[in-house]
């Protein structure tokens, strides 16, 4: 017989800070005991002398945007015309690729709350599969059935991974694996409803340093959608993107068809990372307030109107063009870092679980956990920015037909 744990949480009881929650060693290596600690897909990457880089990578301006365009503010009307096209698409392209991360994180924080909130769930620990029962408000949007197993050696976490299904059907697959100061993890997702059917793979690599934290990250972003009252409406992504603790490089494309018209948007792009979170902790940390400031991008805008192409720099606080914006504490602009020509554009990747990956959703539930949603909503919506696509060719005006 299951048994049934009601689980309320107060927020700010659980703390789910990397560096308090984990015991560090003396060659660097963390040892993060519990899943709550567990670095996510959108953490940050900090500073770290054993992470230095030049100043081109580290992509630190002399005189650095304060505000620039705030990810989750990112909308139709934030870009006008005459503003610049290279950073609204980058803007585009940052926030679809955090978005696509924080799916799983999202998820993550459910179950790092749910655990978090009951000693008992403590078996977890074991290093065998659990399968629990999940029911999280009526809104239909959250999984109701899990699979989890965590693995240890000496008291750290070196594995994680957890299925998840919603009505029967497989939505989710998450697993990462921890050694040394490597960090691996793969997010996958198939998601219908809400008027949308698509799928995203996420593939994130990095060194953490003793606490936990990222101190470099790569991610690499598979995904694919449709409304679903107009299949015809595709588009599908992929991108390689570097995160630093102060930039990003972002090198992929945007492709598909909409109202009859197909496109191919190509960016290579490097930009100033703004975030405005106080601190790089799991517990408060929001993924809304980072923002994208100066930087410059090459960009192959292709459609039935024909083809534009820029390379061109940008003031992150104007979002106005400006290639003279330089990067470090030398001379070298923005425009010269983006030299690199720009993903092409590829078939529609197929996304679909692997056999190790599939979970057919019939495992008995040792636990069926109620929680709250309202306060389960209050402590994870910090990984929800949205989706809405901004068409900068229209915003800006600056794209029109091939002469």
């Amino acid at each position: 017989m299951k048994n049934r744990w009601h689980i309320v949480f107060v927020l700010g009881a659980v703390a789910f800070l990397v560096s308090c929650g984990s015991s560090s060693s003396s060659d660097d290596t963390p040892s993060i005991a519990s899943i709550e600690d567990l670095p996510r897909a959108t953490s940050p990457v900090v500073s770290a002398v054993s992470g230095s880089i030049s100043a081109k990578d580290a992509i630190v301006t002399k005189t650095p945007a304060t505000t620039g365009v705030v990810l989750k503010n990112f909308a139709a009307d934030t870009f006008g015309a005459g503003d610049s096209l290279d950073m609204c698409e980058a803007t585009n392209q940052a926030k679809m690729v955090i978005s696509e991360a924080a799916m799983a994180d999202m998820i993550l924080c459910y179950v790092q709350n749910i655990v978090a909130g009951d000693p008992d769930l403590e078996v977890i620990y074991d290093g065998e599969y659990h399968v629990l029962g999940l029911e999280i408000g009526e809104d239909g949007g959250a999984p109701d059935h899990l699979k989890m197993k965590v693995t240890k050696s000496g008291g750290a976490i070196t594995e994680f991974e957890m299925f998840m299904c919603q009505d029967g059907s497989q939505t989710e697959y998450v697993k990462q694996t921890i050694s040394g100061t490597t960090m691996g993890m793969v997010a996958k997702g198939l998601h219908t409803g809400g008027g949308w059917n698509g799928a995203h793979q996420v593939v994130v690599s990095g060194t953490l340093n003793s606490s936990g934290q990222f101190i470099s990250k790569t991610i690499e972003l598979d995904q694919y959608g449709a409304p679903a009252a107009a299949l015809e409406n595709t588009n599908w992504s992929e991108a390689t993107v570097t995160q630093y603790s102060n930039g990003m490089t972002f090198n992929g494309y945007n492709a598909g068809s909409w109202g009859g018209s197909d496109y191919g948007n190509r960016v290579y792009s490097s930009f100033q990372l703004i975030d405005g979170n106080a601190s790089a902790s799991n517990e408060n940390y929001d993924i809304g307030i980072l923002a994208v400031g100066n930087g410059a991008a090459n960009g192959f805008f292709e459609s039935d109107w024909g083809i534009n192409d820029f390379i061109a720099g940008w003031n992150g606080d104007t979002k106005l063009r400006d290639d003279t914006v330089t990067v470090g504490t030398t001379s070298t602009t923005w425009v010269s870092v983006v030299n690199e020509v720009p993903r092409t554009v590829d078939v529609q990747p197929t996304i679909v679980f692997s056999a190790d990956q599939a979970y057919a959703c019939d495992g008995a539930e040792e636990l069926d956990i109620v929680a709250d949603q309202a306060a389960l909503d209050a402590a994870c919506s910090r990984f929800s920015l949205g989706h809405g696509w901004v068409d900068c060719c229209t915003a800006t005006g600056q794209c029109g037909p091939a002469e």
